[in-house]
């Protein structure tokens, strides 16, 4: 996330500054705040019995699922090999008849007795168990508001939001990734709520004091989140070239409210135009080139000018070599390829822009999975392209036969 002042100081918007997250434990205040700010709202409480029927769990029937998407939301458990259940918490769920937690709960290690005796602030963090869901809009949009009610079982939850995968507590000097496990305690159905105008594309809430062998279950239940704002402001038209700096033009991917074209044939040229701004008065710009770092500006308006890509250079590498065959019977042929997008060589998700063969898409669900529909090319093989923000492009090549790939993203940081 980026947090960007405008001139000399910040918004406001009765009396909220943009310029940084801001909790609520108030439900009455968030939603004035919501409506004050302009925003359109969803509200769920996991009622619609066809919608979320793979995940009703009860003692004679139980049942869970890896995901639910309910009014264009992604719901999952903030453990990718967890999934989420809806059940009647024994007939307190606070907003009708069925509340959502992870199933198991949270990071179920067991990693030994020493765990049980640990005591704050010295438990080793393999202990703490984390439990919590996560929430990311169906077409990779920006949400703007996530807050629920939220009750325990096995002692009172202490709460933390995540958005995109930075804990809100973890900004103040000396708790860094928030060691010192900062948050809001939420028992007997509690509210606790997040507004962030700056737009978030996932949201986790996690359970901050459980730990092996002394487990905090969470549990949610009416949620309002916010989706959208009304755009202040006229349209926007964005245009320029894309180049490199010594003003050579570039065949790339610009992006950009919604909107998208190739700046090719010629290259270097764009023009994207009747944008719509976003609530903050501002829209996102994102342009993606082979074998140059992504550039992502937010703009306050129309703008024609050149954009001046930086080259990648040496990055290392985590991915295997890919080693397509060549197939021309099967130019034009589509097909599904699927696979997630992680740090380094670890299981941690990355939000990117995931492009291949003129389709694209972002795995911004919490899991960095992402599943697209293809034509392969004249050779039957198709390029694979990955974009993020801070990290280092990663482009391999593949054959029909390579369908699924999970790629593995240096930080850009890394690189020569």
């Amino acid at each position: 996330m980026k947090y960007i002042l405008i001139g000399a100081s910040l918004l406001t918007v009765a009396g909220i500054s943009n310029g940084a997250p801001k909790v609520y434990t108030d439900a009455a205040l968030y939603l004035a705040d919501l409506a004050a700010l302009g925003y359109t709202t969803l509200h769920e409480s996991f009622e619609d019995s066809t919608v979320w029927a793979d995940s009703r769990n009860a003692i004679p029937s139980p049942g869970s699922t890896p995901s639910v998407i309910s009014q264009g939301i992604v719901w999952t458990s903030n453990y990718t090999a967890n999934n989420i259940a809806t059940g009647s918490v024994g007939g307190s769920a606070p907003d009708g008849a069925f509340a959502i937690y992870s199933l198991p709960h949270g990071m179920m290690t067991d990693s030994g007795l020493y765990c049980d005796s640990a005591e704050g602030p010295n438990i080793p963090v393999e202990c703490f168990q984390n439990d919590g869901v996560k929430v990311a809009s169906e077409t990779g949009g920006s949400l703007y508001a996530f807050g629920g009610r939220f009750d325990g079982n096995g002692g009172i939850p202490k709460i933390t939001f995540l958005l995109d995968g930075v804990d809100i507590n973890a900004n103040a000097p000396g708790n860094l990734d928030n060691w010192q496990r900062e948050g809001d305690f939420a028992g007997n159905w509690s509210f606790i709520g997040v507004i962030d105008q700056a737009g978030f594309l996932s949201a986790e809430v996690r359970e901050l004091t459980g730990k092996d062998f002394q487990q905090v279950l969470l549990f949610s239940d009416d949620f309002t989140i916010g989706v959208s704002a009304k755009p202040p402001g006229d349209p926007v038209d964005l245009g320029g070239t894309v180049q490199t700096a010594d003003g050579t033009g570039l065949c790339s991917m610009v992006l950009a409210s919604g909107q998208f074209m190739f700046s090719c044939n010629p290259n270097g040229p764009f023009s994207l135009t009747d944008l719509s701004l976003g609530n903050d008065g501002r829209v996102k710009r994102q342009i993606y080139v082979d074998g140059f770092f992504p550039n992502i500006d937010m703009l306050p308006g129309s703008v024609s000018e050149t954009v001046v890509m930086e080259r990648a250079g040496a990055c290392p590498s985590y991915n295997l070599s890919s080693d397509p065959g060549v197939f021309p019977d099967s130019a034009g042929k589509r097909i599904d390829i699927s696979g997630k997008i992680l740090l380094q060589n670890t299981q941690t998700p990355i939000c990117a822009m995931v492009l291949a063969n003129g389709q694209h898409l972002f795995s911004c669900d919490g899991s960095g999975s992402y599943v697209l529909n293809i034509p392969l090319d004249t050779n039957g093989q198709f390029k694979l392209q990955v974009y993020a923000d801070g990290f280092a492009p990663t482009i391999h090549t593949f054959d029909e036969f390579q369908a699924t790939n999970d790629v593995r993203m240096a930080r850009a940081v890394e690189c020569q």
